[in-house]
């Protein structure tokens, strides 16, 4: 079984429509197919390149839910197609907003990411840049974003389903600390107390960290753990869907993991053996 439930369309930063990512997952032979694209999130967190007075995906949000609600019914049969969103952890201050959001459709399955430390917008390089001289370290830098990760799972896993890209802080960091591991631990140990998901993702190895989020000890950590996990590739476009799939497959069994989860319509989960 092939499967993808971290894929955006063009409704906020992806490059494709909705019916041409379907069409090239089909092409792929993938079974289910999952979208995941960014809640609007509150104006006050923004990224250098965002246009002024712009909260990006909020004018085509309604588009997205009701068009991916008709096409559920056109591939029947075809492909199982799945709505989900990834919503993005601001702070504890937020939750209401992420109640709200939970709330406005049946949504299949959540992705909850952190790409915020306070109003800093770390995963664009214009912004690492410039917000990584408020910090001490590298070091420093990493326990902030782990202790935003532990706040998330603490405060909401009943609102998502899939913690993404967990090692999202190393993105753009070619000398990952050697206490990396380390610092990510007390999180893991948070995540392994809920029924969440997390995600091997591929798009890193098309980033400055050259390699999947999480890296191969936070894997095994997280194996260690018996933490469930799920395959997926962030694709932004039709040629990155289910991108190294086999890889991560293979990834997961050399820590340790023999199943993985699959997510179905109506927030049913299945596990497989990989």
């Amino acid at each position: 079984m092939m499967f993808d439930f971290h894929t955006h369309a063009n409704y906020a930063d992806g490059k494709n429509s909705a019916t041409e990512m379907i069409e090239a997952a089909i092409a792929k032979g993938l079974n289910v197919y999952g979208f995941a694209e960014h809640h609007p999130r509150h104006p006050d967190f923004r990224y250098r390149d965002d246009l002024p007075g712009e909260v990006r995906g909020l004018a085509t949000w309604p588009d997205y839910i009701a068009e991916i609600d008709s096409l559920k019914k056109k591939y029947e049969g075809r492909i199982e197609i799945l709505k989900g969103s990834e919503f993005d952890w601001l702070s504890l201050d937020y939750i209401d907003e992420w109640k709200k959001w939970r709330a406005e459709t049946d949504w299949d399955y959540v992705i909850g990411s952190v790409h915020f430390l306070g109003k800093w917008g770390f995963d664009y390089l214009g912004d690492w840049e410039v917000g990584r001289q408020n910090f001490q370290s590298i070091e420093e830098i990493y326990a902030v974003y782990y202790r935003s990760i532990t706040e998330m799972v603490e405060s909401a896993s009943d609102l998502f389903e899939i913690v993404g890209h967990f090692d999202l802080i190393k993105k753009f960091v070619k000398d990952v600390p050697p206490n990396a591991t380390e610092l990510a631990l007390s999180a893991l140990d948070v995540i392994a107390q809920t029924d969440l998901v997390m995600e091997i993702n591929s798009a890193g190895w098309q980033k400055d960290c050259a390699e999947q989020y999480p890296s191969v000890d936070i894997l095994r950590a997280a194996h260690e753990r018996k933490i469930p996990i799920t395959l997926n590739s962030d694709s932004h476009s039709t040629d990155r869907i289910a991108e190294n799939f086999e890889t991560s497959k293979e990834l997961a069994k050399s820590v340790g993991y023999d199943e993985v989860v699959v997510f179905h319509q109506g927030g049913k989960r299945e596990l497989i053996k990989i």
